[in-house]
């Protein structure tokens, strides 16, 4: 009964890896619009 435990955990591991890396992607795309928005708030630049 073990086995089949571990043989199940890897591909569980991966199924939630890639659902969190799809969650936190809208919230990567999204900052891009708003970057000037935010240079001009904070007064850092790039350089």
């Amino acid at each position: 009964m073990k086995q089949s435990g571990a043989f199940l955990a890897r591909p569980m591991l991966i199924v939630t890896v890639a659902l969190v890396g799809l969650n936190l992607r809208p919230f990567m795309t999204s900052i891009g619009p708003l970057v000037s928005k935010i240079r001009a708030g904070t007064g850092l630049s790039l350089q």
